[in-house]
């Protein structure tokens, strides 16, 4: 049961040291992070319309 509970905290750690270096890496910080809206408050930037079909890129459709 030690073993489980080691190995645990073992990915834990690097699970969470892996994490903030990418963070870091893309100039974001854990305080930064916390401040961010969450997704019910961000803005939705149009009325929740569907794009026009001249606008959506011709590789995107699927065959069928």
């Amino acid at each position: 049961v030690a073993y489980g509970f080691g190995l645990q905290a073992i990915e834990a750690s690097v699970g969470i040291g892996v994490g903030l270096l990418f963070l870091a890496r893309e100039g974001l910080s854990f305080a930064m992070l916390r401040v961010m809206p969450s997704a019910v408050q961000a803005e939705i930037g149009d009325d929740g319309e569907e794009e026009p079909e001249s606008a959506r890129p011709e590789g995107a459709r699927v065959p069928g």
